[in-house]
């Protein structure tokens, strides 16, 4: 599912394997679950934080922002 979703250009998980839409969501759950490298964690959290063109976290799913953080 990894290589499906992941976008090179944004350097993020995109939300289905069509990459027409980008989330916390997405990026977060790719985190937590070490879908996403270790090494890439660091850089794709500062990215989601300030990308304000994908989906932001919902109030309830902020529990798994702060989580990833």
């Amino acid at each position: 599912m990894f290589r499906q979703c992941w976008d090179d250009s944004k350097k993020m998980l995109a939300d289905t394997s069509e990459k027409t839409s980008f989330s916390q969501h997405a990026n977060i759950l790719g985190i937590l679950t070490d879908a996403v490298e270790s090494s890439q964690q660091k850089d794709l959290i500062n990215k989601i934080m300030t990308d304000k063109s994908i989906t932001q976290a919902t109030y309830y799913f902020k529990f798994y922002l702060f989580e990833a953080l």
